[in-house]
């Protein structure tokens, strides 16, 4: 049978891709918690129909308590960007005081996503997040 297939089908991830950033900063929390608190990213997609059919939801993880807390998805189409991020209720009060329940914060670019990421990442309530299931999970 003859390849219909272009010649040209990229085969590799661009290295500043929003999944690739999140994959890696999931993998940071576990080193910089001995693997004790963890994040885990998974995959669920809203369909082809949908604006955006990729969502990627973020968890913050205990292995030993069989504990997981979503602390953000992104959604996104099949190009990266614009990216949409809803975060946890109280996360986004912190780092985007006067923006409604329910809203997004929504990347235009890899810069607006690596800074959005880090608002997320540092908040007050995700370091609370963690060092509870540290305290639990070494009692």
């Amino acid at each position: 049978m003859t390849d219909l297939w272009p010649d040209e089908l990229p085969t590799t991830v661009t290295p500043d891709s929003p999944v690739r950033i999140l994959k890696e900063q999931a993998a940071l929390l576990g080193k910089k918690t001995r693997g004790i608190v963890q994040a885990s990213l998974r995959t669920s997609g809203e369909g082809s129909e949908a604006p955006k059919p990729f969502v990627y939801n973020f968890y913050i993880t205990c292995p030993t308590l069989s504990y997981y807390y979503k602390i953000f998805s992104v959604a996104m189409g099949f190009e990266p960007y614009p990216a949409s991020f809803r975060i946890d209720s109280d996360i986004l009060k912190e780092i985007s005081p006067g923006t409604g329940e329910g809203v997004s914060l929504s990347a235009k670019s890899e810069q607006e996503f690596v800074s959005i990421l880090g608002d997320i990442l540092q908040a007050e309530k995700t370091k609370k997040i963690v060092a509870s299931l540290m305290l639990h999970a070494q009692a």
